[in-house]
């Protein structure tokens, strides 16, 4: 069953990067895109929040808790990567800024493969970064789909709107199948963890990481649910990449990775549906006919 379940994850997780980029492409213009990341405010904290506070949290929790070192290892490997393909679905279900969040992800994601090799060795002893790995994977994944998504968009529009609907429904039906892997594959994993400080320490980094976006939203001058969704959400792809390559051998690592992906949709999708029951700024800015200023606070 494991074994089974292992191979489900294989398939699903790109397939769920895959369907839910081009849907965001399919749905999006180039100037949309782009129009998020022209705000200098939006893009330090964005960048100030993923890679510095985040990081910092992390080690900070694992002093104060006294984790061992593999647990530390697992914890600090996750806080320093970033830029999801969860982050456009979170958004979506909380009736965010679609468009901010595909451009959030894809500053996260460049960030990802140029900030990682650099971030991870200084947290973290005896570690490989192997960054052509992960830009080779994060890009096939992520940013060629949306890539495909916008051209389509520009060149074929009648087209993008006739299958827009269906991509989604292939991410709807991947996300659900990678929930029902993930929870599967990961029992042991959890049941391993328990009463080492692991589990404690990544429910609270996401809850630090969700709530440090809300609070920088608003001098961020961004959708607060977006940025708090965005921070929260870590890039367990990219961690994983990571740990294979250096900690094969150290299971807990490992374990606290691949777990750190079924913790994180927990905590966060309860969240983005408990923010689509309220109006976000963006709701009132359009209802009101202000005139909107590219990106607004929830």
């Amino acid at each position: 069953m494991d074994t089974l379940l292992g191979q489900l994850t294989q398939i699903v997780t790109p397939a769920f990067a895959i369907s839910t980029m081009l849907a965001m492409g399919l749905r999006l213009t180039v100037t949309e895109i782009i129009e998020p990341l022209r705000s200098v405010r939006f893009v330090v904290a964005a960048l100030a929040l993923n890679f510095a506070a985040v990081p910092a949290a992390a080690w900070l929790i694992a002093l104060v808790l006294g984790l061992d070192s593999d647990v530390r290892t697992g914890l600090i490997l996750v806080s320093a990567v970033a830029g999801a393909p969860m982050i456009p679905k979170l958004v979506t279900v909380a009736k965010g800024d679609a468009a901010s969040a595909v451009a959030l992800v894809t500053l996260l994601v460049v960030g990802t493969v140029v900030i990682g090799p650099f971030l991870v060795p200084l947290l973290v002893a005896n570690v490989r970064i192997d960054s052509a790995a992960i830009a080779l994977a994060l890009g096939w994944q992520m940013l060629l789909p949306l890539a495909v998504g916008v051209f389509i968009r520009g060149r074929y529009p009648d087209e993008a709107g006739t299958y827009v609907d269906e991509v989604g429904a292939i991410s709807n039906v991947s996300l659900v199948l990678l929930i029902v892997s993930s929870i599967g594959q990961n029992v042991d994993g959890l049941i391993g963890l328990l009463g080492s400080g692991g589990l404690v320490a990544m429910v609270v980094l996401i809850a630090m990481a969700a709530a440090g976006g809300y609070l920088l939203g608003i001098p961020a001058g961004v959708e607060r649910r977006l940025l708090a969704l965005g921070t929260a959400q870590r890039n367990v792809a990219a961690a994983f990449i990571i740990a294979v390559g250096s900690f094969a051998d150290r299971p807990t690592v490992l374990a606290l990775v691949a777990i750190s992906g079924l913790i994180t949709m927990a905590m966060l999708f309860p969240l983005a549906g408990e923010w689509s029951k309220r109006p976000s700024r963006l709701e009132r800015d359009d209802a009101s006919a202000d005139p909107p200023d590219g990106l607004a606070q929830a």
